[in-house]
């Protein structure tokens, strides 16, 4: 039927037990994280999901930017999820996020270990954006890593363009453990959203347009869309997806009895995404033989980092110098070509790369051999 099966082996462990969510719309990491604990749920919406009336429920809040100061002291987790895929501009100027005033006014011991933030692939390029240096300094601040890739759905198993940022602020206490998982699917393979649509004996005439000659994704080709009523080509003729089709896509399970808005389908991260970080919160002794010593805390009492001098006796002299960053050489060409490529997706790609531009020319200023 065109569904892949994954299996992970049974001896595998996460340094992860449990997980809140903060405007994760389906929540389809519940999907891909079963045997970690969800803990609570902050919604911008009263909505009901699979497992909020199960055995263990999870604490639900409404308001996905108004949450009890003490969230994280009254219900700890080591994971939080924080979902910003929704977004379609960048801010005017920086400001601190919710969460960031949250983490920081939770008390050390109930801070999670690990915060996955999905975001628009374009925020890469935001001035003001996730791992701009204003951010990464606040969590270096907190004792937490910047981690980041761009990961497109088809490139992880689904058959959805979806293209995320996945942002992981890791504590340095738990830094060495995480790692990126590979790219299962790649450029070589294409995954066509036939399998996902429709029946067309199902679909109501009135919804195709035959005197269409636009130009859109051939069903039987190419992966799905990402956003709610694009325009598709089936066997059938012209016509844009259903709600439920976009449902289906992003791997939502077929129990889910709500209404799909363009809202709630917005804010959510594909399944594929979420089982792609399922990797990173594995155990490395369990899957390639690494970290053998490597085990989960029982609590998250970190040590402070030391800054005596006799911590550093017998290491050798760090020595580092800059790339060739002089316009026209391969590390400029190299993030030119990445930065056409981001905004080839883009309505304005033109403004985009001037932007863009004018951000690379003052990183080019942030690094010297000093």
């Amino acid at each position: 039927m065109g569904v892949e099966v994954k299996k992970v082996p049974e001896e595998t462990k996460s340094w992860v037990q449990s997980f809140g969510i903060i405007d994760g719309g389906l929540e389809l990491m519940k999907e891909a994280w079963p045997s970690l604990e969800h803990k609570f749920s902050v919604r911008r919406d009263s909505i009901e999901l699979s497992g909020d009336d199960g055995p263990g429920k999870p604490f639900i809040y409404l308001g996905h930017h108004r949450y009890p100061a003490s969230l994280l002291a009254d219900h700890p987790v080591d994971l939080l999820a924080v979902e910003n895929g929704y977004l379609k501009t960048p801010p005017i100027k920086y400001h601190r996020t919710a969460w960031e005033d949250l983490i920081k006014g939770t008390p050390r011991e109930c801070r999670p270990r690990v915060v996955i933030e999905t975001w628009p692939a374009s925020a890469q390029m935001w001035r003001q954006g996730p791992i701009c240096k204003s951010h990464t300094t606040v969590w270096k601040e907190m004792g937490y890593m910047t981690r980041c890739r761009v990961v497109n759905a088809t490139e992880v198993g689904g058959a959805i363009n979806q293209e995320r940022l996945i942002v992981a602020r890791v504590h340095q206490f738990w830094d060495h453990l995480w790692r990126w998982g590979q790219f299962e699917a790649g450029q070589e393979v294409t995954r066509p959203m036939s399998n996902l649509l429709t029946p067309p004996g199902l679909v109501s005439k009135s919804l195709y347009d035959h005197r269409s000659k636009r130009k859109c994704p051939d069903a039987r080709t190419d992966p799905m869309p990402c956003y709610i009523g694009a325009w598709i080509n089936t066997e059938k003729g012209i016509r844009r997806l259903m709600p439920e089709e976009t449902s289906k896509g992003l791997g939502a399970p077929k129990t889910e009895r709500i209404v799909l808005t363009p809202s709630l389908l917005r804010s959510s991260t594909s399944l594929f995404h979420c089982e792609y970080v399922s990797w990173s919160l594995t155990l490395p002794s369990l899957v390639d033989g690494e970290f053998k010593d490597a085990e989960p805390s029982k609590s998250n009492q970190w040590p402070e980092p030391s800054d005596e001098e006799g911590d550093r006796e017998g290491l050798p002299d760090f020595s580092w110098a800059p790339p060739d960053l002089s316009v026209g050489g391969e590390w400029f060409l190299e993030r030119v070509s990445s930065l056409r490529e981001a905004a080839s997706s883009l309505p304005d790609p033109e403004k985009v790369i001037r932007e863009g531009l004018e951000v690379l020319d003052i990183h080019r200023g942030n690094d010297d051999a000093k």
